[in-house]
């Protein structure tokens, strides 16, 4: 049950000037959260959940992307993350085909020694490197890994007669990703030569941990805790998960919304580690907070990385991740059961569209 509607939030945060916004001090932020991940979406307005899934809209090949005119990359791929949390929260199949779509169209592209197919020139127009394509292949396995998780904890998805179809494409995904992850663990150094941006580093932490989760896979638990450490490490004492040597609000939320995917799908072993990014985390949205202006909107001001003059992608200049900070912002709100954070978060949702 709803504590207050939209339009009563709405009503309270009009006119609430910048530095009135919550302190993170004031959260129960004491000790890491206990909910499952998909106990804690439960939790969130289905709205909000229809519109992440609506934001992904593939081609009957499944591509999206720069991948519906002409193949580029499996990292584009990275998209059913936002598909199947509604999908399972609201048994819908049709969601639930289209997630899979998304992540067959990768695999698809799988070579059979685990590797990827790329373009000849990606993004940036130059022939790829190692990096750049082992890179790509982890957006695609931590998209993969966070799926596989959500999928397993659903008793419906494991369940359900209706689903078995379902389910027997969910085994095919798994076989092949045991692949990619095998091989992908083989590159861990390479991975580890990408220093200039914190958010990376913790995908590639999701692409190890997550899919070591849902597959069994010792090596790539291991090679996940080992970049979640990293990713620790670089982490400023303000709070900052640097990118390009300084803050980025947009970037700064995606790093905060996986690391905190990260600690709800942690297994009980990994509890002092757990502990330890649970205490980034808060640190983190402290800063983060403080770019949250009265209207909902996210500033950019100071970014290195998404700003009016920053990083241009596919010639187009990045705008802020408004799905991952929204979400950054509602995982740690509803995680604390912190109302007042839960009317901020709702705040930027709704103004980018997504309440």
């Amino acid at each position: 049950m709803r504590r207050t509607t939209f339009a009563q939030a709405l009503t309270i945060l009009l006119g609430t000037p910048a530095a009135f916004w919550p302190s993170i001090a004031g959260a129960d932020s004491a000790s890491p959260p206990t909910l499952s991940q998909l106990d804690l979406l439960g939790l969130l307005d289905v709205v909000f959940l229809q519109k992440l899934a609506n934001s992904v809209r593939p081609a009957p090949s499944g591509a999206v992307g720069e991948n519906q005119a002409s193949f580029d990359q499996v990292g584009v791929q990275n998209q059913s993350s936002f598909v199947v949390p509604d999908a399972l929260v609201e048994r819908n199949r049709e969601e639930l085909d289209n997630a899979l779509k998304v992540l067959e169209f990768g695999y698809a592209h799988m070579r059979p020694d685990g590797s990827f197919e790329y373009a000849d020139t990606g993004r940036s127009g130059a022939p790829p490197t190692a990096l750049t394509q082992d890179s790509s292949a982890a957006f695609l396995m931590y998209d993969t890994g966070h799926s596989l998780c959500l999928l397993r904890e659903s008793s419906w998805f494991q369940s359900d007669p209706d689903v078995a179809d379902e389910r027997q494409r969910v085994a095919v995904l798994e076989t092949k990703a045991r692949t990619a992850i095998t091989r992908l663990v083989s590159e861990a150094d390479v991975l580890r030569t990408d220093r200039l941006a914190v958010n990376r580093t913790i995908n590639y932490a999701m692409a190890y941990y997550l899919n070591g989760k849902a597959l069994n896979h010792a090596d790539a638990l291991a090679a996940g805790r080992n970049f979640i450490d990293n990713a620790l490490g670089r982490q400023t004492a303000a709070g900052v998960f640097t990118e390009n040597s300084g803050f980025d609000s947009s970037y700064q939320g995606v790093s905060l919304f996986h690391a905190q995917v990260l600690l709800l799908e942690m297994l009980p072993e990994d509890e002092a580690l757990r502990k330890r990014l649970w205490s980034g985390v808060v640190r983190g949205m402290q800063r983060e907070m403080e770019t949250v202006q009265a209207d909902g909107t996210v500033g950019t001001v100071g970014n290195t990385r998404v700003s009016a003059q920053g990083e241009r992608v596919f010639g187009v200049t990045k705008s802020i991740d408004t799905r991952s900070v929204s979400l950054a912002l509602m995982y740690y709100a509803y995680a604390t059961g912190d109302q007042n954070l839960q009317r901020t978060a709702r705040a930027v949702a709704a103004r980018y569209a997504l309440l």
